[in-house]
């Protein structure tokens, strides 16, 4: 089963591990797999720790 999901939730984007992800533009798909990719092993750890929703950071909203 194929599942697709477009969404702006950090929480939902937080919870997918950054090697399932495919970023869209300007109509073309670039899968985020492991080797499909020119990302290093820090480049994915970046990412992981990136789209952390408990990691974000950033005060209580005024």
């Amino acid at each position: 089963m194929q599942v697709i999901l477009t969404t702006h939730s950090p929480n939902l984007a937080s919870s997918t591990p950054v090697e399932c992800l495919t970023l869209v533009a300007r109509g073309r798909t670039f899968p985020l797999r492991r080797g499909m990719t020119r990302l290093t092993e820090g480049d994915y750890a970046f990412l992981t720790r990136f789209l952390d929703v408990t990691k974000a950071g950033g005060g209580p909203a005024l």
